[in-house]
């Protein structure tokens, strides 16, 4: 259920079968409060009469969705990390753009939340980014290490993926800066506004 790359769910998919042993791909999104509640996003790869098997022992921490043979789940979770990453990219410059036009921070996110910039990542990670919370719940360092294995496997296909890129030199930025905090820090990119670190 690790968040790995495409080509190493393959790999060990193979060096497991030679010893006759089943493999699913299943990595997950969500989070803590996602695994705490039960209802984290599963992502399986692998065999489909495997995946039947074991959707017993799988259903209890969220849903899982099979999405097809080994290394898909790993590839959708490549695309997950991708439109979360981006998401919060978004948030971010969205709350630096209307911190400095003097807006009230919370009036701007219950004032967006119901049109169509709302999201699961505007609602845990919006307060979080105006109160400067950025204590670890998802680490930047494993998102930015989900975006380079991205742009390996799309670079593979000749896939262009314009923003992927700027969203790793992005998360490369605050990892520099200011360590690995938690990936919503991405919004410490716009600190001329005086946003702040707990």
């Amino acid at each position: 259920m690790s968040s790995i790359a495409p080509w190493e769910a393959l790999e060990h998919g193979r060096r497991l079968a030679e010893h006759g042993i089943a493999q699913l791909d299943a990595p997950v999104s969500g989070g803590t409060a996602g695994a705490e509640a039960g209802r984290l996003a599963i992502m399986v790869g692998g065999d489909r009469k495997v995946f039947d098997r074991v959707l017993p022992v799988l259903q209890p921490l969220g849903r899982p969705a099979y999405l097809g043979p080994a290394g898909s789940g790993q590839i959708a979770k490549l695309a997950n990390q991708v439109i979360v990453g981006v998401t919060i990219g978004a948030v971010s410059e969205g709350i630096a753009l209307a911190r400095s036009g003097g807006l009230d921070l919370d009036a701007f996110l219950e004032a967006v939340r119901g049109g169509l910039a709302g999201s699961a990542v505007l609602e845990q990670l919006g307060p979080r980014m105006i109160a400067g919370d950025f204590s670890v719940r998802g680490r930047s360092s494993t998102h930015l290490k989900d975006i380079r294995n991205t742009l390996q496997y799309a670079a593979e296909r000749r896939l262009p993926l314009e923003l992927t890129k700027q969203l790793e030199a992005a998360f490369a930025s605050v990892i520099d800066r200011y360590g690995d905090l938690d990936h919503s820090a991405l919004i410490l990119n716009f600190r001329s506004d005086g946003f702040a670190t707990r």
